[in-house]
């Protein structure tokens, strides 16, 4: 007899688990990230997927490498046939760094100002001690004063306020850096070379609007990406993301 009963429990369990339907949750944050990695034919480039999550794993992450501090920089991906001088932006790069607003401390500074013949002596004021990331965004890659940050990324990182405040923050406490570009910055050598982390981005966000009119938000179910928008079901999705990239890095 308990056997039988046993048995019975064991068939209604079965059925239940066939007809048992399972939503899978939204992936809106996995699905940006791979899209930025896809090729002109859409497909993924698993080099480029690997390079953003790890970019996106060191910057999540507090640890600074004495020795192996570099600013991620985001840069339009270019194919054979392609005029340099022809990226259009549009791809999703400041967005990609605007996305970790919500897990660290997070300024972002005009790149298009930060050039050789503008030297303002408070562009870093925005920046506090609690200030995680610095995010040039847009800049212009043939006049970013990039050796300007090579200081920045490599040692203490100094701040001067208004009104003759001037503070550094220690090296292994500094925010990290990173740069959206059309671009790659300008500059040759080791300096360059030591301290970038280049990814690519393709331009499946640009495609999308220029042949189906479609933005970002609206592919993503009209929520703009890591806003409040996200449901919980969005974030935890985020998160789980995120800490596969940390892992990776």
């Amino acid at each position: 007899k308990g056997l039988n009963e046993i048995s019975s429990a064991c068939d209604e369990i079965d059925k239940k688990l066939k007809t048992l339907s399972i939503v899978e949750p939204p992936t809106h944050y996995r699905d940006f990230i791979t899209n930025l990695s896809k090729d002109r034919n859409r497909v993924v480039c698993e080099d480029t997927l690997d390079r953003l999550k790890l970019a996106i794993g060191y910057l999540c992450h507090g640890y600074n490498i004495p020795s192996n501090r570099k600013a991620v920089v985001a840069v339009e991906r270019f194919h054979a046939g392609m005029d340099r001088n022809s990226a259009m932006g549009g791809t999703g790069k400041s967005i990609f760094f605007k996305t970790l607003k919500g897990l660290v401390n997070y300024v972002e500074l005009n790149g298009k100002e930060f050039t050789k013949n503008r030297q303002d002596p408070f562009t870093y004021s925005p920046v506090q001690f609690s200030t995680q990331l610095v995010h040039f965004a847009d800049a212009d890659s043939k006049y970013f004063h990039t050796e300007r940050l090579f200081n920045q990324i490599s040692d203490d990182f100094s701040v001067r306020k208004r009104g003759g405040i001037l503070f550094s923050i220690p090296s292994d406490n500094a925010p990290k850096v990173c740069v959206s570009s059309n671009n790659p910055l300008k500059g040759t050598g080791t300096s360059y070379d030591r301290r970038q982390f280049i990814v690519e981005i393709g331009g499946f966000y640009r495609d999308l609007m220029e042949q189906e009119n479609q933005t970002p938000n609206q592919f993503h179910g009209n929520k703009h990406i890591a806003s409040p928008e996200w449901d919980e079901a969005d974030w935890v999705e985020y998160f789980r993301f995120i800490f596969e990239c940390l892992q990776l890095y």
